[in-house]
């Protein structure tokens, strides 16, 4: 039988093999297409998050079926902290809904590792139109059921999403027009074929330079501190709080001490006053928190939106 004192020894090398993770490049996949905003923001955490860990942090875009295929190449990987996932709203939330056929499930079949941020919608109108404030919308619509469209990426994008969530919240009668993509739905915006469009914040803030739309409100609970002078619609008693977000996810069974290391990294990230004004540039909203946390919200979002799809009958194209 070993002593007391040689197992230890023994054990040593072993444990500080264990301990010194990465000793190798991390990859951090994004499913979706390089050049968008899901890429910029990975680069700055990923290389903010190397930096800390000493370790390459290497963005990989592996675009296909609305997230799906990046996603399940990361639920499918090995629990050892060398493949991450950029998870989304839609990936890890919204297409547990839409997508009655998902090859896994959004929230058990990865581990959290914790949030980067909120992305809220800013509530936009063509600048000819004659409301200064989302109060006045509401009214303006309400004297005109039927007879306003409203603009959405797509079916089941974010902007659809939040416009139902307005509907429902709001009583509105407005009609859907789908486009396909945001830069579709915003020249539609401008040349008034639509009368309001829920942008995300990333993709709205030239043209609300520019002075062509105007824009009424933001979904999230705090102002955006890229447009400062925007109020929430919280803040103008209507009850519609909607905002995508962006986490760092792993596939399921990451060791809890990796998960922890992991965690301090992407908090301290995200923290640095360079990699929060690149988010702010980015219209998303930091928020550093535990991996339960994160998992918590995402529990709750398919809560929220297991009632809204199903209401308003949204449907994938």
């Amino acid at each position: 039988m070993l002593s007391r004192r040689i197992l230890p020894m023994l054990l040593a090398p072993a444990l500080a093999r264990a301990q010194a993770y990465p000793t190798r490049p991390v990859r951090w996949v994004v499913p979706f297409p390089p050049g968008g905003f899901t890429t910029t923001i990975s680069r700055t955490v990923a290389d903010a998050m190397s930096r800390r860990l000493g370790q390459p942090f290497v963005v990989d875009n592996r675009p296909g079926a609305v997230g799906v295929i990046g996603a399940q190449q990361v639920q499918r990987s090995a629990p050892d902290g060398y493949t991450l996932l950029l998870g989304t709203f839609g990936t890890n939330g919204t297409l547990q809904i839409l997508r009655p056929d998902l090859p896994y499930h959004v929230v058990r079949d990865f581990t959290q590792i914790g949030m980067i941020g909120l992305l809220p919608n800013v509530m936009l109108v063509n600048a000819r139109l004659p409301v200064q404030t989302a109060a006045q919308f509401v009214e303006y619509a309400r004297g005109r059921a039927g007879q306003l469209n409203y603009a959405t990426a797509g079916s089941g994008s974010s902007s659809h999403l939040a416009t139902e969530f307005f509907k429902l919240q709001t009583g509105v009668d407005l009609t859907h027009v789908p486009y396909q993509g945001a830069a579709q739905a915003m020249t539609a915006l401008l040349a008034g074929d639509v009368h309001v469009y829920f942008d995300n914040a990333t993709t709205a803030f030239g043209q609300i330079a520019g002075g062509a739309v105007r824009a009424l409100g933001v979904t999230t609970r705090e102002r955006l501190r890229a447009l400062p002078d925007v109020p929430t619609l919280v803040e103008q008693r209507l009850d519609v709080e909607v905002a995508g977000w962006l986490g760092l996810l792993a596939p399921p069974g990451l060791p809890d001490a990796l998960v922890a290391q992991l965690n301090a990294a992407l908090n301290a990230a995200i923290a640095e006053p360079d990699v929060a004004a690149a988010l702010d540039r980015q219209g998303l909203q930091a928020q550093p928190g535990t991996p339960a946390a994160l998992r918590a919200y995402q529990e709750a979002e398919l809560v929220k939106w297991g009632r809204v799809i199903p209401a308003a009958r949204i449907t994938m194209e």
